[in-house]
């Protein structure tokens, strides 16, 4: 008997709607353009819907998963997702983003849609400390272009799996739900009651048993040995690490104010921005927060970052989205931007 499988994607023919924005399908968002950029989601109500990003200008444009239908997954896994898309010409590049989330590893694929609607699909495999990820789909520069699906399927280990009406899984495993995404680092050092039993069945007389010369001796992966208190429990303290992340981003500033990616930094205990300017011209550089990814408020004045200069970012206020948002007087200029944080 055949296996029907199930994408994972949320609303990835985007035929449901949001409650709070009835002009755009639920859990998607608009990421990245500027104020001339426009999302258009067209169709019939009971037939086939698309999303028609027409981008006149900026370095890119997109739609991305929302943050509460992140699809699933965990460490070395590996993944498939097609995508639909069409362009109005030849030659118009889009890409394909997946957010690794806890993880902070990214993986995108370059595209070249053409006039006619066309499947692409995409192969990568999660890495270690993957809890489950988001996709992003978009246009790279000045165009027009047409997103009519999005499938997202895990092709190893092979999974029959049921979703909610938010795509997320049913399940009964503990193990499956993800929600512990990074190790635990443990010391010895106070009791913590942790049961253990051990079952023989013994068929030949032996002598009496005494815990002083029959004891069980239990050691750590490392080899040393596990201390425990006069009345068997073990000595367990929980170490409490930080831990760091990393992402970089290469950009070409011009006079046209353009915006990093859209990070989620709901998880992260403090993160700031550094942008290095590369070039000769100086670029204009401003810090935005969001609640909800689509209202932003300017959190720094426009800072100026000097041919050759570095300077940081940081936020004075939290909310849960944070970008850059960056332009130039005349000119271009390459910038290196690195968002550093610990959770």
């Amino acid at each position: 008997m055949a296996i029907e499988e199930t994408s994972q994607a949320y609303n990835g023919y985007f035929l449901l709607v949001q409650d709070i924005m009835p002009d755009f399908p639920d859990g998607w968002s608009k990421s990245g353009g500027d104020s001339s950029t426009v999302w258009e989601w067209t169709g019939t109500p009971l037939g086939p819907r698309e999303i028609i990003i027409r981008h006149p200008t900026g370095p890119r444009a997109g739609i991305l998963q929302a943050a509460d239908v992140f699809i699933q997954a965990a460490d070395n896994q590996r993944w498939e997702v097609s995508v639909t898309l069409q362009t109005n010409l030849p030659g118009v590049s889009s890409y394909i983003r997946v957010y690794m989330g806890s993880s902070g590893a990214q993986r995108e694929f370059c595209l070249t849609p053409s006039a006619q609607p066309e499947i692409f699909k995409v192969v990568f495999t999660t890495p270690v400390g993957t809890a489950g990820f988001r996709i992003e789909i978009g246009i790279i520069g000045p165009g027009v272009l047409v997103i009519h699906a999005l499938e997202a399927f895990r092709r190893y280990p092979h999974q029959t799996v049921k979703l909610d009406e938010k795509g997320k899984l049913f399940t009964n495993r503990v193990d499956a739900v993800g929600q512990i995404q990074s190790p635990v680092n443990v010391k010895l050092i106070s009791p913590l009651p942790i049961p253990v039993s051990f079952q023989s069945t013994v068929t030949n007389d032996i002598r009496d048993i005494t815990p002083l010369r029959d004891g069980i001796r239990l050691y750590s992966s490392e080899g040393n040995p596990l201390a425990s208190t006069p009345d068997g429990m073990l000595k367990v303290q929980v170490e409490n690490t930080d831990n760091y992340r990393e992402s970089i981003e290469y950009v070409m500033a011009n006079v046209m104010s353009a915006t990093t990616e859209t990070r989620d930094i709901s998880s992260l205990k403090v993160f700031s921005y550094a942008v290095h300017n590369r070039g000769l011209v100086s670029a204009y550089v401003v810090l935005g927060i969001s609640p909800d990814g689509l209202i932003w408020y300017s959190d720094s004045f426009e800072k100026e970052v000097v041919a050759s200069g570095l300077l940081p970012f940081t936020s004075s206020y939290f909310l849960r989205y944070v970008r850059l948002t960056y332009k130039t007087s005349s000119g271009t200029t390459p910038l290196t931007i690195w968002i550093q944080a610990k959770y």
